[in-house]
């Protein structure tokens, strides 16, 4: 009797079912996203927008999420330049093709310095082709 009554409920869900418009945009993004130099506690990263939620109007975009990012940095034992691979987040605006970025990073505690949240600013481009 179950059977019967999932089958007859699944057979009348698919009657009542309607589907999607046939419209299919032929369109393919390539690439989506930005490219990021800037300044943040003493140090230069380069980062490219990782997942984020966004806002779009017109020409704008507003963008929050995660920032892959490789760091420039000095550290004091030695005067040499260091690259690391960092992930921080923040605040990205962009206007057409140029990008302005508030980013966040976190430094873990170490014997010179306490843990604490750094704040940035950056410049950049918005890369998005597309090919139609």
């Amino acid at each position: 009797m179950k059977k019967a009554l999932i089958f007859s409920f699944l057979f009348a869900f698919q009657l009542l079912a309607t589907g999607q418009d046939d419209k299919v945009e032929k369109q393919m993004h390539v690439f989506d996203g930005y490219i990021i130099a800037g300044y943040v506690d003493q140090g230069a990263y380069l980062n490219f927008t990782g997942p984020n939620f966004n806002l779009k109007w017109k020409k704008s975009t507003l963008v929050l999420g995660m920032l892959p990012s490789l760091r420039l940095i000095q550290l004091e034992e030695n005067n040499r330049l260091h690259l690391f691979p960092s992930l921080g987040t923040g605040i990205t605006y962009s206007y057409k093709n140029i990008a302005i970025q508030l980013p966040f990073y976190y430094n873990s505690s170490t014997d010179l310095h306490q843990a604490k949240w750094n704040i940035g600013f950056g410049l950049g481009y918005y890369l998005n082709y597309k090919e139609k």
